[in-house]
């Protein structure tokens, strides 16, 4: 497929990498969708993204960690965040491989759920032995989505001729299914507890 603007904008592959890594870092389920749909699309080397998406998800992770972690329990963020996950800290403490990885698939609840392990003293080592596997799970089904469906958007070629429109369609289509399992994962979650 053809490019109306992507091409320009990523005409210097590190600053695409670079953009990539901390974009992993403070985004979630449609950042990582539209890198997997422009690797495939061939703006990105394969396994340099796939470093760079897992590198840059893990740190983003682990800087959540360890805000909830430092920061005082008294703290407004503190707050609204224990007013958002507190229904799930029981959960989180004996369960928190299936909570974290729960909460990767649930629009808004990973980084919130992250900050409240550090905030209720989960130990570093707990929280890499969790979020390791949920991490590479993680990319593996969204990253799938996002590369799989620029392949089989491309067979629209002649319909879809330009990239940004394919990721587009795709990305529409990618949200609305997430919305859908983001409800019924929730409420699976809080019908476990």
């Amino acid at each position: 497929m053809t490019s109306i603007f992507l091409h320009a904008l990523l005409f210097r592959k590190p600053l695409g990498y670079l953009l990539a890594f901390f974009g992993m870092m403070v985004g979630g389920d449609e950042t990582l969708f539209i890198l997997a749909f422009l690797t495939r699309d061939g703006f990105f080397h394969f396994w340099l993204m796939a470093a760079t998406i897992a590198t840059g998800t893990f740190i983003g992770d682990y800087f959540w960690f360890i805000l909830g972690k430092t920061l005082s329990p008294y703290s407004r963020l503190s707050r609204i965040i224990a007013r958002f996950t507190g229904r799930f800290d029981r959960h989180l403490n004996e369960r928190p491989f299936t909570t974290i990885f729960i909460s990767k698939f649930v629009y808004c609840l990973n980084h919130a759920m992250l900050f409240r392990a550090g905030a209720l003293g989960i130990s570093q080592k707990q929280l890499i032995k969790s979020n390791v596997p949920a991490i590479a799970i993680w990319i593996l089904v969204v990253g799938s989505l996002g590369y799989f469906s620029s392949a089989s958007l491309t067979l629209l070629k002649y319909s879809l001729r330009y990239t940004e429109i394919a990721l587009l369609v795709g990305l529409i289509i990618f949200i609305f299914a997430e919305r859908i399992a983001s409800y019924f994962l929730k409420k699976e979650l809080e019908n476990t507890m």
